[in-house]
């Protein structure tokens, strides 16, 4: 008989076992051998530290579920060394036999059951689309697999506890299950190794897994894969003879092929943590509610601060995350504070949810009282809280919204998160004040003003105003708006930095005669303007807004009015009378919008019945009217209330040029508010940057001083309707300015700013006349219009390797038709202000079995013989009545058209290519 085994009929694996390691030989025991205590001691501790590093990173990005399932091995693991710990002072030790077999072999169970959770929820994330199966499946197909592996391993584990034939049975059973689990991580690494390339292939992994996150994320997890996959195939090794076995009976393969393996899982999905690159507020659902991707990888995105009450965040245009930020509150009592985390998936008694609240939020203070009205945060990190202010009127978040005494009940931890650029907000602002290219341009117009720029007019010479070191903006027909700045040192025949853009986008607009009525209903005829997705009109609430015409005293001037009541529907036929799949209504007949009620109508007649006073020495004759009275070809009521917008009686109106718009304002929006959904993006957006990215080019006092440039923004209507109008791109109002500005006569010294030189053309020996060419030669065009962002459930619309993200940056377009004026040189400076400004860009390039849009780019480089790019922000719905665009794409292209401005005088020569 071998002297490692007992001999017959001596049982020295029981409860009451007669062994001890003074009687009887250590081979006796299970193992052979007699456990290492300082390797045991060292995996207890590592397996403790791993666990509260989980925690930690755990409660850092709520990732309450992987946490979870990371802590439940972690303690498994913790009591399967307890049990080898016991082991080390008695090998012959049942309960310690029994607690390390069943708690080692189940423990990496739970790291893989958070992998498949994890991997799903990012799957789901980054694109579904190339899955070939829902990323549900990853954890409905395999966590069931892992469930049935940990129940075969705790049942073969116990029965091999067990005596004489139960002991064999008990070790194939759990053989079984280590057997499966290793399949079942082999088909997932399949799955998922599958997914990858077709990640990969699709072109869109430069954008997912260009960043360290993406990258530091999947390589952690894929390295925690196959650790657990290295340990599970050891095991059956080791278990495939039974516990009498060579390799079960080895010290030195346990240690290094299941502690050290497990113990690599444990610190591989630290880095392959989903706070990565998963949101925070959905990481707190739990292991089957892990949230969805959609910040992007820098760090210097803005996250998200709810909008409730009356809160008010301030800094200035772009300003990343760790600059300093204001957050205003009307009323944040203690109390107050402690709603913000009384309830929730993690609740707080009220003093604990009090103390831990202010102390979020006086951390980075460091400046007690902590709640108080005016509080200065750094980082951007703030808690919404519940005011009992009325709220503005125009808002930057959805409404209707909660009662304060709801709001201090329903929030949680979650809200304790980073504010939306101030840039986004401001842009709402913008956007819900300018429906119609008028307000854009008198918005815009205010802008500059703040900023002090001066008005000019084209009617009026420019000689006397126009100086080196002003700022100036001129308007045509109020609907489009050239603002430019002049360097101090600017020579005639100089370069202008341009960034173009315009302010009309598709609407319906009220016909010359709109007055119609049908079946017992008031409608108003309109007409379309540009290539709209006229079926997300219908069922809307719908309004007017434009330009009114009034005489005011013995002139004619001009009133803008925006009516804030929705006064106007296209109703949608029911389905029950119209059962066809497609919905494809015809503009003319179908696309009427009603008003009113015909009969309660009959009664109300504007005053004087809308139509013009008599002249008093003609015997009350009225006068001739060469058109029919506005009442005749408009509703009365329509009258009234465009008269009562506009501070006027009906009879003073001459003409009008209302549109429809939508009355619900725009918002951010989105689990984190990173998106913006707006009418009108297309392209108020990029009016709004170029705009501001002008004033913020000149807002330092000496920011004119060493230029020799002039820095333009210039926003054009009419470009939806092909930009051939006098307003349009195509008119000669850019030209007619660049010419006047070209042989703007320069400062006669680089010190002052108060005298100046005319250059004659006898003394500049005829330069003066060629000043205009020589200054378009030397300017450039950034031409600013809306890109179109990469949709989820079209993706194969978009050409593979060219498919723009929202809040990825602004997009360069390209096409070798020519839709887009961008070329090489273009590219190569816009890439160098983009470096200087820190930010990112995108490519886009149409498919070649798609049809391309155009821009004001190729006309006016066409026009003027400028150097163009074509560039935009990506947006989502395009031409619908609501888009979708991201909140840190507006501050980037800010940034980039503010250094653009900034640097174009030194790199202009730099880039020369003629």
């Amino acid at each position: 008989m071998s002297s490692q085994e007992p001999p017959r009929g001596v049982d020295v694996f029981q409860p009451n076992s007669p062994c001890s390691p003074d009687k009887c030989p250590i081979e006796w025991s299970m193992f052979g051998y007699r456990p290492w205590l300082a390797a045991n001691i060292v995996f207890l501790v590592l397996f403790a530290l791993i666990g509260v590093v989980h925690t930690y990173l755990g409660f850092r990005w709520r990732s309450w579920g992987f946490m979870t399932g990371i802590w439940l091995g972690c303690i498994a693991e913790i009591l399967g060394y307890a049990g080898r710990i016991m082991m080390s002072h008695d090998p012959f030790s049942y309960y310690g036999f029994m607690i390390q077999i069943i708690c080692l072999t189940i423990a990496p169970i739970f790291y893989t059951a958070s992998i498949y959770v994890t991997l799903s929820k990012t799957i789901n994330a980054f694109a579904p689309d190339l899955s070939r199966f829902k990323p549900k499946l990853f954890y409905w197909i395999f966590i069931p697999f892992d469930i049935v592996c940990l129940v075969l391993q705790a049942i073969g584990g116990a029965l091999s506890t067990s005596k004489h034939d139960g002991k064999r049975t008990g070790v194939n059973i759990s053989m079984a299950g280590l057997i499966l689990q290793v399949i079942v991580i082999l088909l997932f690494l399949v799955a998922f190794a599958d997914y990858m390339v077709r990640l990969v292939r699709s072109g869109r992994a430069r954008q997912e897994l260009g960043a360290w996150r993406s990258l530091t994320f999947f390589a952690g997890l894929v390295t925690a894969c196959l650790f657990i996959l290295t340990r599970c195939a050891y095991r059956v090794a080791e278990l495939k003879d039974g516990y009498g076995g060579k390799l079960f009976r080895e010290q030195v393969p346990f240690i290094v092929l299941e502690g050290v393996m497990v113990v690599a899982a444990g610190v591989a999905l630290m880095f392959g943590h989903p706070g990565l690159v998963i949101d925070k507020p959905d990481l707190g659902r739990g292991a089957s509610g892990i949230g969805k991707h959609s910040h992007s990888d820098s760090d210097d995105s803005s996250m998200p601060m709810g909008q409730y009450g009356r809160e008010r965040i301030v800094s200035s245009a772009g300003e990343s995350a760790g600059e300093r930020q204001t957050v205003e509150y009307a009323s944040s009592t203690p109390s107050a504070c402690a709603g913000v985390v009384a309830s929730g998936p993690f609740s707080l008694p009220p003093f604990f949810s009090h103390t831990l609240t202010c102390f979020i939020v006086s951390v980075p203070l460091l400046s007690p009282p902590a709640c108080m009205n005016r509080l200065r945060i750094a980082p951007i990190y703030s808690a919404r809280l519940p005011l009992t202010t009325p709220p503005r009127r125009t808002r930057h978040h959805h409404d209707p919204r909660p009662t304060p005494q709801i709001l201090a009940t329903s929030f949680s931890t979650s809200s304790l998160t980073m504010a939306p650029p101030k840039a986004a907000l401001d842009f709402v602002d913008f956007v819900n004040a300018s429906p119609t290219p008028y307000h854009a341009v008198a918005a815009a117009a205010e802008i500059l003003a703040k900023a002090g720029f001066q008005q000019i007019h084209e009617r009026d010479s420019w000689a006397s105003s126009v100086r080196p070191g002003g700022k100036y903006y001129v308007t045509r027909n109020g609907s489009s708006i050239a603002a430019f700045a002049v360097g101090h040192k600017w020579r005639a025949g100089n370069p202008v930095s341009v960034v173009g853009a315009h302010t009309d986008s598709c609407c319906l607009r009220l016909k010359p005669v709109s007055k119609k009525s049908q079946v017992g209903y008031d409608q108003i005829a309109v007409e379309k303007y540009g290539g709209g997705i006229w079926t997300s009109w219908f069922d809307r609430d719908l309004s007017l807004a434009g330009r009114v015409l009034v005489r005011q005293g013995g002139s004619i001037v001009a009133k803008l009015v925006k009516v804030d009541k929705p006064l106007v529907r296209i109703p949608t036929l029911a389905i029950h009378l119209h059962r066809q799949s497609s919905f494809d209504p015809n503009t003319e007949t179908e696309m009427l919008p009603i008003t009113a009620l015909a009969e309660q109508q009959l009664n109300k007649a504007p005053a004087n019945g809308g139509r013009r006073g008599t002249n008093d020495g003609d015997d009350g004759d009225e006068d001739f009217q060469p058109l029919a009275d506005m009442v005749d070809r408009h509703h009365p009521a329509v009258l009234d209330i465009i008269a009562n917008e506009a501070g006027v009686s009906v009879d003073a109106i001459v003409d009008f040029e209302m549109m429809l718009y939508d009355t619900q304002d725009a918002c951010l929006g989105g689990i984190n508010d990173e998106f913006v959904f707006a009418p009108r993006l297309d392209n108020l957006e990029m009016t709004y940057c170029s705009i501001e990215g002008l004033v913020a080019s000149v807002e330092a006092k000496d920011a004119l001083d060493g230029d020799g440039t002039i820095r333009m923004a210039v926003c054009f209507d009419h470009e939806e309707i092909g930009s051939k109008s006098a307003q349009g791109a195509h008119s000669n109002m850019l030209p007619a300015v660049l010419r006047r500005l070209a042989v703007l006569p320069g400062s006669r010294d680089a010190t002052s700013d108060k005298s100046y030189e005319h250059v004659s053309a006898a003394d500049a020996g005829g330069e003066e006349s060629t000043a205009f060419e020589q200054t378009l030669a030397r300017s450039f065009l950034v031409s600013a219009d809306m890109a179109h962002a990469v949709h989820p459930n079209y993706v194969g619309k978009y050409e593979g390797a060219h498919q723009p993200a929202m809040n990825k940056g602004t997009v360069i377009k390209v096409n070798a038709s020519q839709k887009y004026a961008t070329n090489s040189p273009g590219i190569a400076l816009l890439q160098e202000c983009a470096r200087a400004a820190e930010v990112p860009l995108q490519l886009f390039v149409v498919r070649n079995d798609s049809l391309c849009g155009s821009t004001i780019g190729p006309g006016l480089a066409a026009l003027l013989g400028v150097r163009t790019i074509d560039v935009g922000n990506a947006q989502l719905s395009m031409h619908s009545i609501r888009e979708t665009g991201g909140t840190t794409d507006i501050p980037f292209a800010i940034k980039l058209f503010k250094e653009f401005y900034a640097s174009y005088g030194v790199m202009e020569p730099k880039i020369l290519i003629d």
